[in-house]
């Protein structure tokens, strides 16, 4: 659950006036508070004159300070943050580390309290001061120093008090005596609120889960792993950094992405064109989405492929915060052709820049990461990723080891035929285990959706207790559908309702409908978009 915090004028009876939020400086200067006399008599603290009512106006780029409780899960959700918002993130108990040599708790006993506080208060003030743009900032402290720090940064910063159910602090602080924990959050929430501008409630997952949602069902797709569980969490915490940064967060998947067809070799989608700019060419991004429901004659075609877009959703969708994408995540694509590219192209797109193919015709695979390794050269799509950085790996056989130089890979995606074709009998194809060896798991797409049960989709299941998803084409024909809506009408699109009638109205190769099989899947729609 997300929430915005009232203002403290509210809870208090005060009448300060909110200050307003003007541009975001490049560069941060706070007035110290590291020298402020010990032996004086302290004024209690202040309400916070940043709390209001509505979110601010933060820059898309500007930092985000996350603080509260230990065991809030701070450090969790800056993942999932950084993740999201390509922000490195900074924990400023490790820049003290880093800072004196030892943690806050072995220097406070070695040299006081009073130095502590200050070497902390020091630490934090030159971390905001350098880093006011671009970073996730966990802060776990409550010092009269941080606070007034914290309060300063508040005024053109993002500042989020995260919370959670007292059952949840109090058994990750081992602390027996319910009123004791009770007192500390009292404490604890009356600090962060008058130094904070937004407040966070991290919802506790009690129940064991299914990846989408339900408890486990009958083909053991319970998700035992706990770092699955968080999934619920990422998508509340998601929603609410789209409310801080509106312009940042936007899910580009239902837009249109100029050069995509082109980066693919091939377009699956035509929308008809009415209105050109001045120069003659076609709009792009939301000037086509505007566009596209107009009346009048057809000026020309635009070729969009949305086989990346709803690859892209079933990666995204199918990693744990545990598998956030890293500089070293590798990606395994199975197969070469047309999907295969796709399936290189979405990867890239959420910044795997470590892709291995499988194929068994070395040539094919060949011919598909030198596509990529030109294309990435080309002016046009340097922010894709620069060439140098991406890196391809080819295999031609099963049985070949996993390099020990790489990691193994978290996102697999098998984009060959799961039916016969002709007098061609399905692959039946399986990975190695060792190819599967990735500490926590990560996700197996299958792209056909004509056979729901092939042999990689049960290795994936049963590997389930490990941190594996299995997602498979009735994953992704929901996401490409929206997407083609999208683009032809530029309206949201009714994705419950698409998602409902694929599922029931699937039929595989031979005609048999899978109903009772998806009634966990039809459960679990209203979960997925939500």
């Amino acid at each position: 659950m997300a929430g915005v915090k009232r203002p403290l004028a509210t809870m208090t009876g005060a009448t300060e006036e909110p200050l307003t939020v003007g541009r975001r400086l490049k560069y941060c200067t706070l007035t110290s508070v590291s020298s402020e006399p010990e032996n004086i008599s302290r004024t209690p603290t202040p309400p916070n004159p940043f709390a209001r009512a509505r979110i601010p106006d933060f820059s898309s780029d500007a930092s985000l300070v996350l603080v509260g409780l230990r065991g809030s899960g701070k450090s969790t959700l800056a993942i999932m943050a950084a993740s999201a918002l390509k922000k490195s993130i900074i924990n400023v108990e490790a820049a003290f580390q880093s800072s004196t040599g030892s943690s806050s708790s072995s220097f406070r006993q070695s040299n006081g309290n009073v130095e502590c506080q200050r070497r902390q208060a020091a630490v934090l003030q030159e971390v905001l001061e350098q880093n006011p743009t671009g970073c996730i900032i966990v802060c776990p402290w409550m010092e009269r120093k941080v606070q007034s720090l914290l309060r300063q940064f508040a005024a053109t910063n993002p500042v989020v008090h995260v919370l959670r159910d007292i059952g949840a602090i109090q058994g990750h602080l081992k602390i027996k005596d319910w009123s004791k924990a009770h007192n500390l959050m009292q404490m604890s929430n009356l600090f962060y609120r008058s130094c904070t501008n937004l407040e966070f409630f991290n919802v506790s997952e009690v129940r064991e889960t299914s990846f989408e949602g339900n408890e486990a069902d009958h083909q053991g797709l319970t998700a035992n792993a706990p770092y699955l569980a968080l999934k619920p969490a990422e998508r509340h915490f998601l929603k609410f950094l789209s409310l801080v940064y509106p312009a940042a967060t936007a899910d580009s998947s239902e837009g249109s992405e100029p050069t995509a067809s082109y980066a693919e070799g091939a377009a699956n989608t035509l929308i008809p064109i009415r209105q050109l700019k001045p120069d003659g060419t076609i709009p792009t991004g939301s000037a086509l989405l505007a566009g596209v429901n107009r009346a009048g004659p057809v000026l020309a075609l635009y070729g969009e492929n949305t086989d990346w877009i709803g690859i892209r959703a079933c990666i995204r969708r199918g990693l744990s915060p545990a598998n956030a994408v890293r500089q070293a995540t590798w990606g395994l694509i199975i197969g070469a052709g047309g999907m295969a590219r796709a399936a290189v192209y979405a990867m890239l797109q959420v910044g795997i820049k470590n892709i291995a193919i499988y194929n068994r015709t070395k040539a094919n695979a060949e011919k598909l990461v030198f596509h990529f390794q030109q294309l990435l050269q080309e002016k046009e799509h340097n922010p894709l990723a620069n060439a140098r950085d991406v890196k391809f790996h080819v295999f031609t056989s099963l049985e070949e080891p996993w390099p020990t130089e790489y990691r193994h890979p978290s996102v697999i995606i098998s984009c060959i035929p799961t039916h016969p074709i002709g007098d061609t009998p399905s692959p039946e194809l399986k990975m190695p285990d060792a190819w599967l060896s990735h500490q926590t798991g990560g996700v197996i797409i299958e792209l056909g959706y004509k056979t729901l049960n092939t042999p990689l989709l049960m290795q994936a299941r049963e590997g389930a207790s490990r941190g594996w998803v299995a997602m498979d084409g009735l994953d992704l024909l929901p996401e490409q559908g929206c997407a083609q809506f999208e683009l032809f009408t530029g309206r949201r699109a009714p994705r419950r309702v698409m998602r409902r009638e694929i599922l029931e109205n699937y039929r595989d190769e031979h005609g048999k409908s899978h109903l009772e099989e998806l009634q966990h899947r039809l459960r679990s729609i209203v979960e997925q978009d939500s």
